[in-house]
């Protein structure tokens, strides 16, 4: 079993063991909702190299490691597969392993991808609760259509992803 199906297999249960201990109930979908409002405060570690050098495993910056199980923001999205609940819980499983994985490499990561790391972390969480509390597929895109912060957003993904393109080869 390769280190990939490990780690995503150690994200699941600990989303799974989460899931298990939470007691909010279910929030209807109507058409007056909107987007989760309330915001977890993020605490995203610096760097733990004192030095200007980036951590390596093997020659391979750490953080490539840790953002490898992470999927594409756009592989966040709920998708019409006909079984709404088993999409929704997909899309909440892969958005907490998502806010996992760049947790796990703001902490190892270049000073320059630790703040948009952290957008991304906040953004992985935002997807998370706006599906959690989304009873039907219309409901959460509609909740995730209503980000606070897209410009930032993107502007993070694009600079994670390209430093990924151009490191993590």
């Amino acid at each position: 079993m390769g280190r990939r199906a490990i780690a995503v297999m150690c994200m699941v249960g600990i989303v799974v063991g989460v899931a298990a201990c939470s007691s909010s109930p279910m929030v209807e979908d109507t058409p007056e909702s909107s987007a989760p409002t309330s915001s977890t405060p993020v605490s995203v570690l610096p760097p733990t190299t004192t030095s200007t050098s980036v951590p390596t495993t093997a020659g391979r910056p750490e953080a490539c490691t840790a953002l490898a199980p992470a999927l594409l923001i756009e592989q966040l999205q709920p998708g019409d597969g006909g079984n709404w609940p088993a999409e929704r819980q997909r899309v909440i499983t892969d958005a907490a392993a998502n806010a996992v994985a760049y947790e796990a490499a703001a902490r190892v990561a270049p000073a320059g991808l630790v703040d948009p790391l952290g957008v991304l972390i906040v953004h992985a969480r935002f997807i998370g609760d706006a599906v959690s509390a989304s009873s039907s597929l219309a409901g959460a895109r509609a909740a995730i259509a209503a980000v606070p912060n897209p410009v930032e957003v993107t502007t993070a993904t694009a600079t994670v992803e390209g430093w990924q393109r151009t490191t993590c080869r």
